[in-house]
């Protein structure tokens, strides 16, 4: 997946060049630049979704059934390629991304600001009405401001996009970092209600009367579908959609950013309560495991609703962030290096010639 493999190995190269530089990780950043260029060629500029290293393909066209990208996949790679530019002083790689970026910019939207979540490649349209700051869609609004915040905030059509938490200061934006504070008590919240203290990864909230007003509506009527579904449950004032608990970081990363904003200790107690249920849970021998259902707790070991699998990301930013949060922020400064979506840093260099 091209997308996978640009957040996940290229992010990581350059990240580890930009700590510690060694001429090799470079040098094996470009190869997989390099190799992953050819999935740009699809007569807009959006990378498709897959491609094969074997045989060149590209899947995601042509009347196949994966032909649709998602937003996320389109724009989450503003930062590593433009890094990668400014790295190597070869223009190719910040110049695919930018591409991406002015097409984007230049559509006509209502409201402004907020994308379609799919992408049809084979017709070159979005073809969703759907607008999430969620899965799929998030990471390329992160990735507006951080790209803005990597060159030092000296190019300023990033900086008319935005986002909440981070944007909040660098954006001088008080009521954003208001909420993204409130935010962060909600998400923490969602761990501490729970026996097992793990956050689990989809719920709701039981709709307003007015919300429900809406029941002709579509808004209606998704709200009615994730009442009504077979998966979803009432427990303790929200609607549980997935009770499982997959070693995510975005709470801990949010709990993060408060604490690095604020100051304030109260999150790295969060933290700590947060590290210590997934040590009590989640530990196996060899590493972490999925926990299944956040609501079951016991104290016996071989009754743990585990599955065997624990993604990079959890190596990459759930710890990462832990770590970070009792580190002084002298030893990552959020002054001199932009955490990537999957929390590798790259480090600040204002807007060069490339």
């Amino acid at each position: 997946m091209v997308f996978e493999s640009i957040i996940r190995y290229l992010g990581g190269l350059l990240g580890a060049y930009d700590l510690r530089p060694n001429p090799i990780l470079l040098k094996q950043a470009v190869t997989l630049a390099n190799t992953l260029l050819p999935a740009f060629n699809t007569g807009t500029g959006f990378p498709a979704h897959k491609l094969s290293l074997l045989t060149g393909s590209l899947h995601g066209m042509s009347g196949r059934s994966d032909r649709k990208v998602n937003l996320a996949e389109i724009g989450t790679l503003q930062l590593e390629f433009h890094r990668l530019s400014q790295l190597t002083r070869d223009p190719t790689y910040a110049q695919i991304a930018q591409k991406i970026i002015t097409k984007l910019d230049a559509l006509h939207l209502d409201p402004p600001g907020l994308y379609p979540l799919l992408f049809d490649m084979e017709t070159k349209k979005f073809v969703s009405e759907a607008v999430s700051f969620g899965a799929m869609g998030d990471s390329f609004y992160e990735y507006l401001l951080k790209r803005y915040l990597l060159t030092n905030k000296t190019e300023d059509q990033y900086r008319r996009m935005w986002m909440l938490g981070l944007g909040a200061i660098s954006l001088n934006r008080p009521k954003d970092l208001l909420l993204s504070q409130e935010l962060t008590f909600t998400c923490r919240k969602l761990y501490q209600m729970t026996p097992t203290g793990l956050g689990p990864e989809a719920v709701g909230w039981t709709p307003t009367p007015a919300e429900m007003k809406h029941r002709q509506s579509r808004l209606g009527k998704t709200i009615r579908s994730h009442i009504n579904s077979n998966s979803a449950q009432h427990y303790k004032g929200f609607i549980l959609n997935d009770a499982r608990y997959l070693l995510r970081p975005e709470t801990l990363e949010s709990i993060f950013y408060m604490y690095r904003l604020t100051g304030n200790p109260i999150y790295q107690d969060w933290a700590w309560e947060i590290f210590q249920a997934i040590e009590s849970s989640c530990r196996v021998e060899g590493g972490f495991a999925e926990y299944q259902d956040v609501r079951k707790k016991t104290h016996f070991t071989s009754q743990r609703p585990l599955r065997d699998s624990m993604e990079s990301f959890f190596l990459a930013e759930t710890l990462k962030y832990l770590y970070l949060i009792f580190m002084p922020p002298a030893h990552l400064s959020l002054q001199e290096y932009v955490l990537t979506t999957e929390a590798h840093p790259l480090r600040i260099t204002p807007h060069v010639g490339i």
